[in-house]
């Protein structure tokens, strides 16, 4: 779970700052799919390469990372179902 807790705490990055809540473990079916969504969207080749900003071995750690944060979040979905 350590990769989707990286992830949540990306997720609560402004929410912390403007003090709304946070997402934390274990999270609603409808926080699974804000999750979800947020870990598509930061596999787009633009996201994940940082718009070229980063090299291709970090982009691959970055992939590797998001790849496991999903796992994590789909036997997450198991245990909460």
């Amino acid at each position: 779970m350590r990769s989707l807790q990286l992830v949540l705490n990306e997720m609560n990055f402004w929410p912390e700052i403007k003090g709304e809540p946070l997402l934390t473990l274990p999270l609603q079916v409808n926080q699974i799919e804000d999750v979800m969504d947020y870990i598509q969207c930061s596999l787009s080749p633009e996201n994940l390469h940082c718009d070229g900003e980063i090299s291709n071995a970090e982009a691959a750690r970055k992939e590797m990372m998001l790849v496991d944060a999903m796992a994590d979040l789909a036997m997450h979905l198991a245990e909460v179902e």
